[in-house]
């Protein structure tokens, strides 16, 4: 009888140690899966930084960019803008000689 109960406690401590080592392992895996996901959580934070410190800076390029082209722009848009006017003074300029010379032909003809 006490060899009979000597190996039901043999095989409850084995069952126990069993459980322990289980619960043991559950307690390491859940200690790892929080560290992982503490790494993890550090790395989109990185991330989410890196990148908005990325769109910061380009938005800043593009807004350089854009003010230095609208400055091209308006430069090059004002000087079409005189050649235009001098082109349209030498037509008018021309037109005047162009009238002027006919006048003179008309008045030598009546001669």
């Amino acid at each position: 009888n006490v060899k009979k109960e000597n190996r039901e406690l043999l095989s409850k401590q084995v069952q126990f140690k069993e459980e322990l080592n289980s619960i043991q392992g559950t307690v390491s895996n859940a200690s790892r899966v929080q560290k992982i996901l503490s790494e993890n959580e550090s790395f989109i934070s990185s991330l989410q930084k890196d990148l908005s410190d990325t769109r910061n800076r380009h938005h800043q390029q593009f807004l350089e960019i854009r003010a230095k082209h609208s400055a091209e722009i308006e430069a090059l848009t004002d000087k079409l803008s005189l050649e235009k006017k001098t082109r349209l003074e030498a037509e008018t300029r021309n037109n005047d000689l162009v009238e002027k010379m006919r006048n003179l032909e008309r008045d030598r003809s009546e001669l």
